[in-house]
């Protein structure tokens, strides 16, 4: 589990699965991830069909933005739809989008927002650093 807690924004990543016989072939979509997000006035929760790799890559980008504070952004979206989570830095705020759920399967569909400086990050940084795409294999 990878999670942002600012006093009033939640942001979590968890139940990461990646399908290996997936992998090797090279699918497209070979895993997925539950992604929680919550403030006070709402709160949703969503699986997300992912790559691993593109997985993989978008924390090391996190990290990479993180270590250097370089204006710069990073994404993990679906390959098939129209989820996803977007990280931006501008210098001095990493500020967090994105958009989860489906209006046909979930019933709902939420786009967020949340900017914060790097101090509330510095526990989901040590996590994701740890991030290791193996132990995800199933």
């Amino acid at each position: 589990m990878f999670e942002i807690q600012k006093d009033d924004f939640h942001l979590q990543f968890d139940d990461i699965v990646v399908y290996e016989s997936d992998l090797k072939i090279g699918s497209t979509v070979n895993g997925k991830m539950t992604i929680r997000v919550s403030k006070p006035a709402y709160s949703a929760i969503s699986s997300l069909d992912i790559n691993g790799k593109e997985l993989d890559a978008f924390f090391k980008t996190f990290i990479n933005n993180w270590d250097s504070l370089k204006i710069s952004s990073c994404s993990i979206k679906e390959p098939y739809g129209d989820q996803f989570i977007s990280l931006r830095f501008d210098g001095r705020y990493f500020a967090f989008s994105g958009k989860i759920g489906t209006p046909f399967e979930a019933g709902y569909q939420m786009t967020f927002s949340e900017s914060m400086d790097q101090s509330y990050l510095s526990s989901f940084v040590g996590a994701i650093k740890k991030f290791d795409l193996n132990s995800c294999l199933s």
